[in-house]
């Protein structure tokens, strides 16, 4: 599934690429920089939290995990 990731660019020089559903945001001094940031904190969250049993999640983690299930798994 496709998702809008908002991508801003700040006072202070850094770029900000974010997705406020997850709460999941990254920075860069460029947008380049950023977006690569982003992806690669967006397949963290999946390796760790989408891929892990429940057992082991506590709730807010395991409700992210959902988010995440529809996300890829649309």
């Amino acid at each position: 599934r496709t998702i809008k990731i908002k991508s801003e660019f700040k006072d202070n020089g850094v770029w900000v690429y974010g997705y406020e559903p997850l709460k999941l945001y990254a920075f860069g001094l460029n947008r380049s920089v950023a977006l690569k940031s982003f992806k690669e904190e967006f397949f963290t969250l999946w390796e760790y939290i989408g891929k892990e049993y429940d057992q082991n999640l506590t709730i807010d983690a395991q409700i992210l995990k959902r988010h995440l299930i529809d996300i890829v798994e649309g």
